[in-house]
C-alpha cells in the first residue's frame, strides 16, 4: 500500500484539478475497509502468505531478536507491497452491491 500511494500520491490533487484524486482514496479505503472485515483467522492466514511472499524479496539476514526487532517491523511493511488488493476490492464490491 505505502509503494502505492507513494507513486499516486503526486496525483492527488483537489478534484477540481484532478477527478481521479476521489477514485483513488475510494479504492484504498475499500480495501482496508473490506480487510477489516475478514475474520481474524482469515486475515492471519493470508498475513502468513505475504510474510513469505516478502520474505523471498527481502530475507532476513539475521534472525529476530525480539517480536519487536526493527528488522522484523521492516519485513512486516513489505507485505504491502505483495497483498493482493483485488480480493480485498472484490469482496468490498460483493458486500456493498
Amino acid at each position: 500500500m505505502a509503494g502505492t500511494l507513494r507513486c499516486l500520491t503526486p496525483l492527488l490533487q483537489p478534484v477540481s484539478q484532478n477527478t481521479h484524486a476521489t477514485l483513488i482514496m475510494l479504492f484504498l479505503n475499500a480495501t482496508h475497509e473490506a480487510r477489516n472485515l475478514d475474520s481474524q483467522h482469515e486475515t492471519m492466514t493470508e498475513f502468513k502468505k505475504e510474510q513469505v511472499l516478502a520474505l523471498k524479496y527481502m530475507p532476513l539476514k539475521v534472525p529476530p531478536r525480539s517480536r519487536h526487532d526493527p528488522i522484523l517491523m521492516k519485513s512486516m511493511a513489505g507485505a504491502d507491497l505483495v497483498r493482493n488488493y483485488d480480493m480485498y476490492f472484490d469482496k468490498y464490491e460483493i458486500q456493498h452491491t
